[in-house]
């Protein structure tokens, strides 16, 4: 079978945990013996005019980049939301025909790039499935012109697009059950998973207690994503000065590109006298990350809405005490999971200074699993 995957990033240029995913899915249907087209939008456009680029991986996976108008740098957070450039757009078109699928996969709920494409499908008749990650809350805690806008895309566009799918898949309960899922009846939930062979042994001979200065006696709490105000660091920040009153030495290490909410992080840091307590250690490769990952004592995800939760299974392959406000999505990848403390719980220092962690069960990473992800995904596109 031909399938073309559509995604508004891939990596390596990709923003969040979404690009790690679509690499998975390409690989694993072209593992599979399927032939695979990867069309994807591409942000780190200079100009107005940048060129299509087609090429093709060691896997025999053929990319077509389409470049995208520049954002804002004020404005980080359109890097995979702009539409593509007009010399790109009088193309799709006839990338598409030329390509000729039997199947197409989109992926990225409210993204004006893959709605174009959906479109030009519609009109050349040929089948596709929608998944859906999440939905952009940016726009509505915007002020009401933005609402307005938003609210009439989402109306005569994106719900167009997902009238139009043969199916539509979702990460999680959560994310099908959600009022902007105006088609449950044809929804599944298929989750996101890792490739645990990733997660097998590290290249990286790194100590980030000597990288970081911090001492075999404080507890390191580790943390992974963009840094927006949804990842709810900020949570946190304001607990570490409980431990610190408790005698608990404690440094936070924050992972990720900041989406513009670093400096609100900086000031509550300040406010609460923790500052020397915070590190921002920057965007963390995958062999850094698992080493980031192995060594902290804790690893918060404190989410404020979480549709699915991928970092979550990182720290899960590890075993560590995950630090959790349980909200949205996370509540499904922690069914099972017994080493996880409540961002909430009102003992929760006494908990941080005294868990014990529990065994892993190893059964529970089954269904997380691309092996499995893939086949069913691949039942949907038959």
């Amino acid at each position: 079978m031909k399938i073309l995957l559509v995604v508004p990033e891939y990596p390596p240029y990709h923003v969040g945990g979404g690009g790690e995913v679509f690499k998975n899915l390409a690989e694993n249907y072209r593992r599979l013996g399927h032939e695979v087209t990867v069309i994807y939008g591409y942000y780190p456009t200079k100009t107005w005019s940048d060129e299509i680029i087609e090429y093709q991986d060691k896997n025999g996976i053929k990319f077509i980049q389409i470049p995208e108008l520049p954002y804002l740098k004020s404005m980080s957070f359109l890097k995979t939301a702009m539409p593509p450039n007009f010399g790109s757009l009088l193309k799709l078109k006839n990338i598409i025909k030329k390509e000729n699928p039997d199947f197409v996969h989109l992926h990225g709920y409210g993204l004006i790039f893959i709605n174009i494409i959906a479109i030009i499908l519609q009109r050349l008749n040929i089948e596709y499935i929608f998944t859906i990650h999440g939905y952009p809350e940016k726009p509505n805690k915007s002020n009401i012109f933005v609402r307005l806008i938003w609210n009439i895309y989402i109306k005569v566009i994106m719900n167009k697009t997902l009238r139009g799918a043969k199916k539509i898949t979702c990460v999680s309960n959560y994310v099908k059950e959600d009022k902007r899922n105006i088609f449950p009846e044809k929804s599944i939930v298929i989750f996101n998973g890792l490739n645990f062979s990733d997660f097998d042994e590290s290249k990286e001979d790194i100590d980030i207690r000597e990288r970081h200065d911090i001492s075999a006696k404080t507890k390191i709490i580790f943390s992974l994503g963009r840094i927006t105000e949804m990842k709810g660091f900020q949570n946190v920040i304001k607990l570490i000065p409980r431990l610190l009153e408790q005698g608990v030495d404690v440094r936070y290490l924050i992972a990720g590109n900041d989406d513009g909410y670093k400096k609100t992080l900086d000031t509550l840091a300040k406010k609460v006298g923790v500052e020397n307590n915070i590190l921002f250690v920057g965007f963390l490769n995958l062999e850094e990350k698992k080493q980031y990952l192995k060594q902290c004592d804790i690893f918060a995800v404190p989410s404020l809405q979480e549709p699915f939760g991928l970092i979550c299974l990182e720290g899960m392959v590890y075993n560590k005490i995950i630090l959790t406000s349980n909200t949205g999505g996370l509540r499904e990848v922690f069914e099972n999971y017994k080493n996880t403390i409540m961002i909430d719980d009102a003992d929760i220092v006494g908990k941080i200074m005294t868990y014990k962690v529990k065994p892993a069960d190893q059964g529970l990473f089954r269904r997380f699993d691309y092996d499995l992800i893939t086949k069913l995904y691949l039942d949907v596109l038959k």
